[in-house]
């Protein structure tokens, strides 16, 4: 038996793309692409993972302690990995303006 996707799913997923192809996301591919990589893209990625997690949880069914405790954890866990990237970074000497 295959899983089905709610109504609550469906919305969620729609939130997703509208944030995915949204201008925020635009701007860092651009900036990626043309080889420039700065604070504030770093900053803007993190941000876009944020809102993502945000929209996730909005349609999580699950009492408010239980998606809070998610939400403490996917914070945490995002902002790690941003700060383990910037070691990888500055480790292969690529700049970070």
């Amino acid at each position: 038996m295959e899983p089905i996707a709610t109504d609550l799913d469906k919305l969620a997923l729609d939130e997703c793309k509208v944030l995915l192809l949204g201008k925020a996301v635009q701007n860092v591919e651009r900036g990626l692409s043309e080889g420039v990589l700065t604070r504030e893209m770093l900053d803007s990625i993190e941000k876009l993972q944020k809102d993502l997690v945000d929209i996730a949880l909005k349609y999580v069914q699950a009492c408010s302690i239980v998606r809070v405790f998610l939400k403490v954890l996917s914070y945490s866990r995002i902002e790690h990995e941003k700060e383990a990237s910037i070691i990888r970074l500055n480790d292969l000497s690529i700049p970070i303006l």
